[in-house]
């Protein structure tokens, strides 16, 4: 189970009454019915344990319905681990919406080496220039 919940950035997350929740993307939607998402909504942040969320909405929820929807939404892929701290949150949004680990990918980007040939006349200075920048 994940430790500290987030929303993928993916998502648009709107609540729209006491028991409607929805999840936008840019190819689809989804809808989250029950009493307990509007509550769970502002708490899944990725900044509080899910003993936390389940204090906060303290009696208006049983921790075994706080755990349930939590798991519910994890095995859905609607969230993921709340560590992402390192990466712009566009970034992050593109891996969440790809399933991917968005801090591995980065690293792997960061330390990947590439060849620049170039054809002719052409000089390869100003993208190598564009390319150490990055």
């Amino acid at each position: 189970m994940i430790t500290k919940p987030r929303f993928k950035q993916s998502f648009d997350v709107h609540i729209v009454g006491p028991k409607h929740v929805f999840l936008l993307n840019e190819h689809e939607y989804f809808v989250l019915e029950g009493d307990i998402y509007p509550l769970l909504v502002p708490l899944i942040d990725g900044q509080h344990t899910t003993s936390e969320i389940a204090a906060a909405i303290g009696s208006n929820a049983s921790f075994q319905k706080v755990v349930y929807a939590l798991l519910v939404l994890e095995r859905k892929g609607f969230v993921v681990e709340g560590n992402h701290a390192s990466l712009p949150p566009g970034t992050t949004a593109f891996w969440d919406y790809l399933d991917g680990a968005g801090a591995q990918a980065a690293e792997r980007l960061h330390t990947a080496r590439v060849a620049i040939r170039s054809v002719g006349d052409v000089s390869a200075d100003r993208l190598t220039t564009a390319l150490a920048q990055m």
